[in-house]
């Protein structure tokens, strides 16, 4: 059979949806976002399965692989997750006390996770300040730990907003 033969099979026309590869990436390759969400389920069952089995293997190598295989991706996989909660949840949920013009929101629940750093509305409103939690009742770890390096004389040239107590 010549490649005249099967000139006339071709493959069904795709219209754009959501399973159109996107920008930068190839056709049959997998969405990033549903990698990302797979290694994290794929992640909290092998995490299940060790710690079932643990009993059954307690020894001082057994904890140890636990910690370095287990323990540094999970570690990580929070840290972006978390990480990745401010710019997500900060956008929609909170309230808004500075004008910023960009969406960005206060939100005190975010802020609890990340030492401070979902007070997302107050830096964006001030965004070189090293400073977040402007308002009183906005506990902010983060800048409680610059100022112990700032104390310590390991921080210099630390920036506050104008009127802001440091």
């Amino acid at each position: 059979m010549t490649s005249a033969a099967f000139a006339s099979i071709s493959p069904p026309k795709r219209s754009p949806s959501l399973s159109s590869p996107r920008k930068g990436e190839q056709e049959g390759t997998v969405p990033k976002g549903a990698r990302w969400a797979t290694l994290g389920f794929m992640l909290a069952i092998h995490l299940l399965a060790a710690y079932a089995l643990l009993p059954q293997f307690w020894s001082l190598p057994a904890l140890a692989s636990l910690l370095v295989l287990w323990g540094i991706p999970l570690r990580l996989v929070l840290v972006y997750h978390i990480t990745w909660l401010v710019n997500s949840a900060t956008h929609c949920w909170g309230s808004i006390a500075y004008p910023s013009g960009d969406g960005s929101r206060n939100n005190p629940w975010v802020a609890a996770l990340t030492f401070g750093e979902g007070w997302h509305n107050n830096h964006h409103a001030f965004p070189h300040s090293a400073k977040h939690g402007l308002q009183p009742g906005q506990i902010d770890l983060t800048w409680q730990h610059i100022r112990l390096l700032k104390a310590l004389g390991l921080a210099t040239k630390v920036r506050l907003p104008a009127g802001a107590v440091g």
